[in-house]
């Protein structure tokens, strides 16, 4: 069924070169509800391949859970055990004889790890606090996948107010638009938190700083120090701060710039600067505006997301929220949102593996937990394959490079 599925795909993309309207302005690649995420797997992913972020879209109190692909569990180590190189053989001898229930229980005595590997843990969560803003109205959020953007609109008491997230490829932070349709009626407060019970939070220097560490796992102390920096940039209006916040009162637009970075450096040394490498990426985010890295990621990205078009006609349910439409599914005709859960695989390739990071491990980069199913680590058994699978066939071969520099 896989196979003739992929083949059928591969089908149309060679009869639909060429991009509709709809395709071109994006409007029917956008994953939209009419309700903030009431659970993780509701948010809404942001990823430039090293950070990644779930955007949960609360008009009070908006929550941007963080991660950075290099916060694990343990330290560098070697789980080869000189040993087991004389049962090895054995092992071979019966599964050639084939006597695989003795090799079964030759490899259960003799075959013991010392540790079963580390757990990739998340970083902490961002939060925005609105004060007033409970009884939002004409609420709506989306993840536009043509262009990689998550946003939320909605109006308060005749205002409307936006937010726009965005992971740009061409730029090493996370960056939160905030911005409301009337002259300084932006007010709300910026907090930093991370369920690590090992953590720090300050402000020095106009900068929220959290420093932290990962927890211990297979009787291993962690090694991996993360520091996060954010800085918040507004016209007009005041910036004012706390010990472990940042207070913005009567602006027209706030952009919040977010830097994460860690001392791993690569597979066995972790004798990285966590803070200097965040702070590097915090001034160099600084140097552009919102609407630059917009504008210059949404090139990046679509140089890779515009390479595959894909077409199966749409429908009345089209027009329906995404989570109506999933609910509906098996009881209706729906081909676009055939078209839209293909691109959207897409999209989390791009946003989870670029040429120059770690490759995408079981929660691709998004992990709100520490103690996430099997680790969130790469399973190499198939999960790790499977990661990868899309990137021939969907025309997104360097993002599998990744992959291949780990092996």
């Amino acid at each position: 069924m896989r196979s003739f599925t992929l083949l059928s795909i591969l089908i149309l993309l060679l009869v639909n070169p060429y991009t509709t309207e709809a395709q071109r302005t994006g409007d029917t690649l956008k994953l939209w509800y009419k309700q903030p995420a009431s659970t993780w797997n509701e948010a809404l992913p942001i990823g430039n391949g090293r950070l990644a972020g779930m955007l949960f879209g609360n008009p009070a109190m908006e929550q941007l859970q963080l991660n950075e692909e290099t916060i694990w569990t343990g330290k560098p180590h070697n789980n080869i055990v000189d040993s087991h190189r004389l049962v090895i053989p054995q092992l071979r001898q019966l599964l050639f004889d084939k006597k695989y229930a003795e090799a079964q229980a030759l490899s259960r005595e003799k075959i013991k790890a010392a540790q079963n590997g580390m757990s990739y843990q998340p970083a902490g969560d961002i939060w925005l606090q609105f004060p007033g803003h409970e009884k939002a109205t004409n609420y709506y959020r989306d993840l536009n996948i043509s262009n990689a953007t998550a946003s939320v609109r909605y109006d308060v008491e005749g205002i409307h107010y936006t937010r726009t997230a965005i992971a740009p490829l061409t730029g090493d932070v996370l960056v939160l638009h905030c911005e409301a349709s009337k002259a300084r009626m932006l007010t709300f407060t910026v907090l930093l938190n991370s369920i690590h019970p090992n953590k720090k939070i300050t402000v020095k220097d106009g900068v929220l700083v959290m420093t932290g560490m990962p927890e211990v796992a297979e009787r291993l102390n962690p090694v991996i120090q993360f520091e996060s920096n954010v800085k918040v940039v507004t016209r007009e209006g005041r910036v004012t701060y706390t010990d472990s916040s940042i207070n913005i009162t009567s602006a027209t637009s706030a952009t919040i710039y977010i830097s994460l970075a860690t001392n791993f450096k690569k597979y066995n040394d972790v004798s990285g600067d966590a803070h200097a490498k965040a702070a590097f990426h915090l001034n160099k985010g600084l140097q552009k505006s919102f609407t630059r890295l917009l504008n210059e990621n949404t090139r990046a990205y679509q140089q890779y997301f515009n390479r595959v078009v894909f077409d199966l006609g749409t429908n009345e349910q089209a027009a329906l929220p995404t989570d109506e439409r999933l609910q509906q599914f098996t009881g209706s005709s729906d081909p676009q949102l055939i078209v839209l859960y293909f691109q959207f695989g897409r999209y989390l390739m791009i946003a989870g593996s670029q040429p120059n990071s770690q490759p995408t491990n079981l929660q691709g980069k998004w992990n709100d937990k520490t103690k996430p199913a099997w680790d969130s680590k790469y399973t190499i058994n198939i999960n790790t394959e499977m990661n990868y699978w899309p990137a021939e066939v969907t025309n997104l071969t360097e993002l599998g490079n990744p992959l291949f520099n780990m092996l």
